[in-house]
């Protein structure tokens, strides 16, 4: 058996090297409208959502995230809408409580403030989830935590505040060119 394709010709194949698929990271930049959280957001995978986006990713609205986190290892997501308000309450008579982020995933937001022997135990839930506590003599001691923001004086009275008018914002037009400005002067490297 010959092995010349040509007379006189003898075919040689050697591959050089090659990366092996699956070194480098793989990104993925997405933009879409979001109920809450900063205008870009780096998640990773494995990563709890519940607390950079308000959202378990087993949340029908997380369904996005959690395909693009399922097959890949990072994700840059940019909020495309802007100009929302930050839902706020009154716990008491002399505390406002405010939501860090704008947008109506705040209007989740329920704060109590319970007295104990040494201090008042101030509650933060989601959903009813508790996701923050503090025990403080006075309201200036409260210290903002990754759902609100607190603003007053004295000692907070038995109360319970749920947060209302929280508002996403709308999508503008310049909101994709932002985006796209914001990929180009990012660099993923391995």
């Amino acid at each position: 058996m010959m092995n010349k394709v040509l007379p006189g010709v003898y075919a040689k194949i050697r591959a050089g090297e090659r990366k092996v698929l699956g070194e480098t990271p793989r990104v993925a930049a997405m933009a879409m409208e979001l109920d809450w959280g900063e205008e870009i957001t780096i998640l990773s995978k494995g990563e709890d959502t519940l607390e950079r986006l308000w959202y378990s990713l087993d949340d029908q609205r997380m369904v996005l995230v959690k395909e693009i986190l399922r097959h890949g290892e990072v994700l840059l997501l940019y909020r495309m809408n802007s100009g929302g308000s930050a839902a706020s309450s009154k716990l008491g008579e002399n505390l406002t409580v405010t939501a860090v982020y704008p947008g109506v995933r705040g209007n989740d937001l329920t704060v109590t403030a319970v007295p104990q022997e040494d201090g008042v135990l101030v509650q933060t839930f989601l959903d009813g989830m508790e996701m923050d506590r503090q025990l403080v003599e006075d309201a200036g001691e409260l210290q903002e935590n990754d759902w609100v923001r607190f603003a007053g004086t004295g000692e907070p009275a038995a109360a319970t505040a749920v947060l209302t008018g929280g508002s996403s914002g709308e999508v503008q037009e310049t909101a994709y060119d932002v985006f796209l400005k914001e990929l180009e002067g990012r660099a993923f490297k391995p």
